[in-house]
Parts: C-alpha cells; sequence; structure tokens
C-alpha cells in the first residue's frame, strides 16, 4: 500500500488581486494626482491675485489732503443756521419754570412787562408796587428762587399821576448759566 504524500501549504502564495481592481486603483491615483495639481495652482494664483490686489491698495491711497481755503459761506445758510439756533434756544428756555418763580413771588405787585432774551439767558420785568416795601419784599422773594439767578433792581420810579401813586420799578433776573 502506498500513501500518497499529504500536501501542505505552510504560507499560501496570497490571492490575486484581479486586473479590474487594479486599473481603478491606478485611474484613482492618477485622478488624485491631478486634482491635487489644480489645487496648488489655484492656490498660487489666489496668492498672485491677493498680492496683486494689495499691490494697487497701497498704489490707490490717495496722499494726504491738503486743507482747502474755507470758502464764504452763503448768506442765506448763514441766515438759516441763525434762525434754526434762535430757535432752539427759544424752545429751550425752561418758560415753565420761569413763570412758576414769578407766580410764586409776593402778589402785591403788578407785573406790567416781561421782556425775555433766550440769547443773554435774562429776563427784564417791569412791575408796579403800591409802597416800596412791597417792591424791596418783591425782589427779595426772587432772589431767594433758585431758579433765578443775578436778580437786580435797575430802576424805580414813583408814580405820581396814576392814582395811589405806584411805584413802577424795573428788575433784571438770569436763569441757567449765561453762554
Amino acid at each position: 500500500m502506498k500513501t500518497q504524500p499529504l500536501r501542505m501549504e505552510f504560507a499560501s502564495q496570497g490571492r490575486r488581486v484581479p486586473l479590474p481592481g487594479l486599473l481603478a486603483a491606478g485611474i484613482s491615483a492618477l485622478i488624485l494626482a491631478w486634482v491635487a495639481l489644480q489645487m496648488v495652482d489655484a492656490m498660487a494664483e489666489r496668492a498672485r491675485q491677493q498680492q496683486t490686489l494689495k499691490r494697487i491698495a497701497d498704489e490707490s491711497q490717495a496722499p494726504p489732503v491738503q486743507a482747502k481755503a474755507l470758502e464764504k459761506p452763503d448768506p442765506k445758510d448763514v441766515a438759516r443756521a441763525l434762525f434754526a439756533r434762535q430757535t432752539v434756544r427759544n424752545l429751550n428756555t425752561p418758560w415753565t419754570d420761569l413763570l412758576a418763580g414769578l407766580e410764586k413771588a409776593p402778589n402785591n405787585v403788578a407785573l406790567l412787562v416781561l421782556e425775555p432774551s433766550a440769547a443773554k439767558r435774562s429776563l427784564s420785568i417791569t412791575a408796579e408796587a403800591a409802597s416800596p416795601t412791597q417792591m424791596l419784599d418783591y425782589l427779595a422773594a426772587l432772589q431767594a428762587d433758585g431758579r433765578f439767578a443775578n436778580v437786580a433792581l435797575v430802576s424805580h420810579q414813583l408814580q405820581a399821576q396814576a392814582p395811589g401813586t405806584p411805584l413802577r420799578f424795573q428788575l433784571r433776573a438770569s436763569w441757567g448759566e449765561v453762554p
């Protein structure tokens, strides 16, 4: 009896990769290389464009602007600006506070004329009182009121021809900060 030799393979020769798989891997590698080259070219082109833009921006920087001689403004524009400024000043005058301060003072004095000047922030008051004491009390009341500053008696005169011979006087006061 003859036995046949037993063939044992301890190391296989490996699997053979089919030709279509090798061909697909090769084509994929070529495409990957081509895309990488395109990307490198695009990045280089972008860098060139950025350098060009920077150079153009640096060259186009205008030299420092020299101050032009001021042109004479149009008189109509000046008049409009002055009118607008005066209107704003009049609107910002604290009329309510000023009138409340005048009403708070003793009421035995007759106010004849109120002449406000918003530009000077001052108020000229012409009034009549029955006696010098009433006039001075009114003056002291306005001086004590915090809404008014620099309250001063400008003039006074006895009205001999008027009934009761009242004392007419003029005060000047200011409010806020003088511009």
